[in-house]
């Protein structure tokens, strides 16, 4: 038997046995105190008394005895057994998403009306709990099978071969194309090594090659993740040469999981069987390997990006998270950007692959305090493009989007300052993490973006970057639009709504 049932099990049948002993030994005590009053009473008083002493000493500790009796079956009846009652119901409804009991089956606490209450609360919790989670559990494995069809879809339409494979070489996924290119309907399967379809030398010589190259070093991105081209040779049919491209699959600790194999028909013909492979795996850069995109989202088939309205839900809406860095915290006394960045978010996740990231030349000096907090000089800007070319880039980014800041009004105040010079109008909505945080939580809290990420559990690197304040930022408000909608907070327009209210109430406690 498990130890918490055992547990369970024990407390069910003690409980009320030790709310009985507790009251037998406060009648034994109360007898006790009793016969030994009599006692020194007799002594006192003298052998004369003992008949009236008896009697009335008899008669109370009678009377005290039936009271604690009394009381210990009301205890008993209106606590000890409501208890153990309640204790089973709740495994009940803890254990079974079905298990529903009517209000008239459950034990009443009157003794205890506040805790009957919560216990109550507590049941109906645990109840739409599991239901709900049934309910999403079954959301989300139909949404997987609709993903699954889509994606075997877009396999399938596919003009190149695919193949999968884990770290061992066996098959995680190929494609209708791929099997025709090997020539393997036999030996080529999910779970099957890839070996016996496809002679693996070069894709091990590769594999090699891939894991002891060094990219290029990026103190923004970090190594680049490279790709391998090689040429293979079928095994099975007739022979024919595949050009394929090998790419590494890591985990989400960055170390090597697998591989992806692209195959695409050779323009020359094939080599002999017995001959070596054809031509050594040639290696290029790719993306970076911090940067793990988002190339799908299979919701919008069948949830479209809503546009831009006041009546737009927040969850369908795409938005563009965004922060700068810049020479000073004073815009309008010559102040400007030496760094901007953004990260798009839809449908209530921040994709990684679709970010702007620039470093702007300010065409004027960085003071060295600033340089402090950001970590820009001088001569990382030098051959940056100015605000002109840059600005102009980002509004494109953001063009269809919600922008979303933390303390968005001094982000806003170095952009509208410049948009006319550079030709562009952000005319965008804009909300403001700070707003929304002082709606959600109390207005008086911390709500700076480091308070908010430790108040909602998440991890924050890269500060005072741009590129590492928008993630956070993101991360921030991903969090924030469950809590919203938990508050009543669905559009674009109720949130801008709470904003204002909170605007107006920040501004009228700056006053005091």
């Amino acid at each position: 038997m498990p130890h918490a049932q055992k547990l369970r099990n024990d407390a069910s049948t003690t409980l009320r046995r030790r709310v009985w002993v507790l009251f037998s030994l406060a009648g034994l005590a109360v007898t006790g105190v009793i016969a030994a009053s009599l006692l020194l009473a007799l002594r006192t008083i003298g052998p004369q008394a003992a008949a009236a002493l008896l009697l009335y000493g008899g008669g109370a500790i009678f009377v005290l005895v039936l009271l604690l009796a009394l009381a210990w079956q009301a205890v008993d009846e209106k606590l000890a057994r409501p208890v153990l009652q309640w204790a089973r119901l709740l495994q009940v409804v803890a254990a079974s998403a079905d298990a529903h009991p009517s209000p008239s089956d459950r034990p009443s606490l009157a003794w205890l009306n506040p805790l009957d209450a919560a216990l109550h609360d507590v049941a109906e919790a645990l109840h739409r709990a599991r239901t709900e989670q049934d309910a999403q559990l079954a959301a989300a494995t139909q949404a997987a099978s609709r993903r699954q069809l889509q994606l075997e879809a877009v396999l399938r339409d596919l003009n190149v071969g695919v193949v999968v494979c884990n770290a061992g070489h066996d098959v995680l996924l190929y494609n209708q194309q791929a099997l025709q290119m090997l020539q393997a309907p036999i030996t080529l399967g999910l779970g099957r090594p890839l070996q016996d379809s496809l002679d693996l030398d070069p894709v091990r010589q590769a594999l090699d090659l891939l894991d002891a190259w060094q990219g290029e070093p990026d103190a923004r991105h970090g190594p680049s993740e490279p790709i391998a081209e090689l040429r293979l040779q079928t095994q099975h049919g007739t022979p024919s040469a595949l050009d394929a491209r090998l790419s590494r699959v890591r985990d989400l600790e960055a170390r090597p999981a697998g591989y992806v194999l692209t195959l695409t028909p050779a323009a020359t013909p094939a080599a002999p069987r017995t001959e070596a492979p054809i031509q050594a795996p040639r290696i290029s850069a790719a993306t970076p390997m911090s940067a793990r995109p988002d190339f799908y989202d299979f919701d919008l088939f069948s949830q479209p990006v809503s546009p831009v309205q006041a009546g737009s839900l927040l969850r369908n809406l795409p938005f563009v998270v965004f922060d700068t860095e810049t020479t000073g915290l004073e815009p309008s006394n010559g102040d400007r950007i030496v760094q901007i960045a953004g990260v798009r978010v839809l449908h209530g996740r921040a994709l990684a692959g679709e970010s702007f990231d620039q470093l702007v030349n300010p065409q004027r000096p960085i003071p060295a305090r600033s340089t402090a907090i950001h970590g820009i000089t001088e001569a990382m800007v030098a051959d940056a493009p100015d605000i002109t070319t840059v600005l102009p880039a980002f509004t494109a980014f953001t063009r269809g989007s919600v922008l979303v800041a933390h303390n968005a009004a001094f982000d806003l105040k170095f952009i509208t300052l410049q948009q006319d010079r550079c030709g562009v109008n952000f005319d965008n909505p804009v909300l403001d993490t700070v707003l929304l945080s002082a709606f959600l939580f109390d207005p008086s809290a911390q709500h700076t973006l480091d308070a908010l990420c430790a108040r909602l559990n998440l991890e924050i690197s890269d500060r005072h970057t741009a590129l590492g304040d928008a993630q956070a930022t993101a991360a921030v408000f991903t969090r924030m639009l469950d809590l919203l909608e938990a508050r009543g907070v669905h559009t674009l327009a109720d949130a801008l709504a709470v904003s204002a209210r909170m605007h107006a109430i920040r501004r009228s406690q700056a006053r005091y």
